[in-house]
């Protein structure tokens, strides 16, 4: 099988995987990888499975190196010996990497594993076979594997990792240990962040709070601030718009590309923190850099409208999960949150026909 050299991850944001200590968060899967390590209970399959950006890979290859290594130390790579020398440049003879070729992993792909499990190691006890994005495999592809699968030779260990398992063969997935990974909470991905990036306690407090359990999700908020920018900006217009410029706001918007779930969250953020800040508990802000526009907008608004605001926001949030006109969605949001419910301004923009 050909070697997917230096296209597996060895370091998570420039940090070494030498050992499971390096994990963020994942405490009772890591006890359990470690102590099939130390006990020689090694599986010869495993299923990775949850979320997106909550550590899934990252494990899987502090668990590989584990695994490879000559010498591990407390059920964790030593770091030092030709084996994890080998696994950190990318180059380990023992371990193989397969993703989706495109949008699936294709049947061409699984003959080439069929290849490499034919052959003893080169250098280890074991051969380590990592199928991400596991559920992209097609029928013929996935019908192919679950025969190696039900006969692996001694020494192979396959590792199969996927945010979508139900789209799996149950037959692949009743032969696999389940490993099944949790969003993280809060804390761990403030951690997180704070350990990858030597950020500060409060300036995690974003990314975190948006990123649903995904560390993964946090960095990316982290490193691109471009949709906070376009929510306050959306804001600061709608405090001015009128009717016609609303539609003309919503139409703009439905046109870009965006991550409309995670725009409607930073949306729903914004009005608790106004809520916050109006109920007098600033130390709970998370925009803290747009304090006083915060503090501002609390002094504009009731209670009563800002709770009625969220409400609207979590309402087209649903909307927009349930594939909805985003057009449409986001006008009677972008309306709402405008405070423009006058029947004349509506009839202007052709939501009404006039009398």
């Amino acid at each position: 099988m050909k070697k997917c050299t230096g296209r597996y991850v060895t370091t998570w944001e420039g940090c070494p995987l030498n050992s499971f200590k390096d994990i963020i968060g994942h405490g009772e899967i890591i006890s359990l990888l470690a102590g099939a390590l130390k006990g020689g209970r090694v599986s010869h399959a495993y299923l990775f499975s949850g979320p997106g950006g909550v550590g899934k890979t990252t494990t899987a290859m502090a668990f590989v190196k584990s695994l490879l290594c000559s010498e591990p130390q407390g059920g964790g790579a030593c770091g030092l010996c030709r084996s994890c020398r080998q696994f950190e440049s990318g180059n380990h003879p023992d371990l193989h990497y397969i993703m989706p070729d495109g949008a699936t992993i294709k049947i061409s792909q699984v003959r080439q594993l069929h290849e490499g499990v034919s052959l003893r190691p080169f250098q280890s006890t074991r051969q380590i076979f990592i199928i991400s994005g596991a559920h992209s495999m097609t029928r013929e592809a996935a019908n192919s594997f679950l025969k190696v699968l039900e006969e692996p030779p001694a020494g192979v260990v396959f590792i199969l990792i996927s945010d979508n398992p139900q789209s799996l063969l149950s037959t692949i997935s009743s032969r696999c240990q389940q490993v099944n990974f949790r969003p993280l909470s809060d804390q761990e991905i403030r951690t997180g962040l704070q350990r990858l990036k030597g950020i500060s306690e409060e300036q995690s407090g974003l990314p975190s709070a948006l990123a649903g359990g995904s560390l993964g999700q946090a960095l990316e908020l982290l490193e691109n601030d471009t949709e906070r920018n376009q929510v306050t900006s959306l804001l600061d217009k709608l405090d001015r718009a009128a009717a016609t410029e609303v539609t003309f706001l919503a139409g703009e918007l439905a046109g870009q590309e965006v991550n409309f779930q995670r725009f409607m969250d930073m949306l729903m953020l914004w009005y608790r923190d106004i809520l916050m800040c109006k109920k007098g508990m600033t130390n709970l802000i998370v925009n803290r850099d747009h304090a006083h526009i915060i503090n501002a907008k609390a002094h504009q608004l009731s209670v009563h409208r800002i709770i009625k605001n969220m409400k609207v926001v979590e309402q087209t949030k649903t909307k927009l999960a349930f594939r909805a006109n985003t057009r449409l969605a986001l006008e009677g949001l972008f309306f709402s949150l405008a405070g423009i419910n006058d029947k004349e301004d509506l009839v202007q923009v052709g939501f009404f026909a006039p009398n």
